[in-house]
């Protein structure tokens, strides 16, 4: 994908454009340049610019992100003296382009079976999708997109579905966001579009609307750039995992890798953990991110005088028995916290930050089930055999 002008030298219009390179590898040169698509929009903001091919039923496909192409009013409401001129209002249009993750044959027309006949349109409702990521095991494809201010995104996408930007940011019914509950309350559902629903995130960092400052730095979103799906059995603990790289230095978040573990089927996450935040400012921002024979790649920009690929090197290392550390995962968790410690846990007690006591077990544990109580963080204290007490904080998610 790159771009071209799509007028003339005496009247400019740049557009994108996909294109086919037929590449004769003995040789090393390229012999056919096909164009697959082209006029695709480019504005000033929020182009998205994903594209992934994937297999799904025994089909190919080209799946490829348009963001909303628009500031948000939230954050500069003076970008557009009239707000009705925003393109970011058509992002729930089926017939714009914008706010879309396009489905396309691998010769550039327009599959069959798309949710609106001769419309390249797959998803909609998307703000700023720069990852999109095929997980080939259960056929499924994955986005990665920047919220504004609050509620970055993970999606798992479904033919047609509606992701909901933007009349809701994140979870629709998690207070992030003035109004999103009542739009999910009285959603209707488009009638050129089978099947449509209002579709929640797999997963959304950032979802305090307290946490949402009058600079870029005091939100707490971490700008997720890329995400890749790994079934990677050299890094054993990666496995059915997406890769997220983000681009973020602010007070509540660094440049790094986050790792989001996956269920078995491929369609939940259950746990997160992040890698390299200690060499951001070395790092710089980080773009893409690749693994190859026990190596991680980080393609980034900033950080030196030049853009460049860090390579990190796995290694195993055999952990000591008993360990010499409490450890605590998934944290966070969507209930289930296991324990790896010295000695055997008997007794936890899980308080909530004010201090009230939510949640108290005993026994021989070696995890605790916080499935029945509410999402945020807790303060976990736990107590081994030998009297020795632990406190942690955790994220119930």
């Amino acid at each position: 994908m790159h771009s071209y002008n799509h007028g003339d030298v005496q009247n400019p219009d740049t557009k994108f454009k996909i294109v086919r390179l037929k590449w004769d590898a003995a040789n090393k040169i390229v012999t056919q340049v096909d164009d697959l698509m082209t006029n695709l929009p480019n504005v000033y903001d929020h182009w998205g610019g994903r594209l992934i091919s994937a297999t799904l039923n025994g089909s190919h496909y080209l799946f490829y992100s348009i963001g909303d192409l628009g500031i948000s009013e939230d954050s500069n409401p003076n970008c557009y003296p009239n707000q009705a001129d925003n393109p970011n209002n058509f992002t729930q249009d089926p017939d714009s382009l914008q706010g879309k993750i396009h489905r396309f044959n691998m010769d550039g027309s327009i599959p069959d079976d798309n949710p609106v006949p001769g419309n390249s349109f797959y998803t909609r409702g998307h703000r700023n999708p720069q990852g999109l990521a095929f997980n080939p095991i259960y056929g499924l494809i994955y986005d990665v997109e920047h919220g504004d201010r609050t509620d970055d995104e993970v999606n798992l996408l479904r033919s047609g579905m509606n992701y909901g930007w933007k009349d809701v940011r994140g979870f629709a019914n998690d207070g992030s966001h003035p109004g999103e509950d009542q739009f999910a309350t009285n959603y209707v559902p488009h009638p050129n579009i089978p099947g449509d629903e209002l579709t929640d995130p797999l997963y959304s960092w950032c979802t305090d609307p307290n946490l949402n400052g009058t600079s870029w730095s005091e939100w707490c979103t971490v700008a997720p750039s890329v995400a890749e799906y790994v079934d990677n059995y050299q890094i054993p603990e990666w496995n059915n995992s997406l890769l997220v790289v983000t681009l973020k230095d602010g007070d509540y978040t660094d440049k790094s890798l986050r790792v989001l573990h996956l269920n078995n089927d491929g369609d939940a996450i259950i746990g997160e953990e992040t890698f390299f935040a200690e060499d951001q400012d070395t790092n710089g921002r980080l773009r893409d991110v690749a693994i190859a024979d026990l190596s991680v790649f980080l393609i980034n920009n900033g950080g030196t005088d030049r853009d460049k690929i860090t390579v990190y090197q796995y290694v195993i290392v055999c952990s000591p028995w008993p360990p010499e550390t409490l450890e605590i995962f998934p944290n966070p968790s969507e209930g289930i916290f296991n324990f790896h410690a010295p000695d055997t846990i008997v007794s936890t007690y899980v308080y909530s930050l004010t201090g009230d006591l939510v949640n108290e077990q005993h026994g021989e544990l070696y995890s605790v089930d916080l499935s029945n109580i509410a999402n945020g963080y807790y303060r976990m204290k736990l107590v081994n055999s030998g009297g020795r007490i632990y406190n942690e904080l955790i994220l119930r998610k």
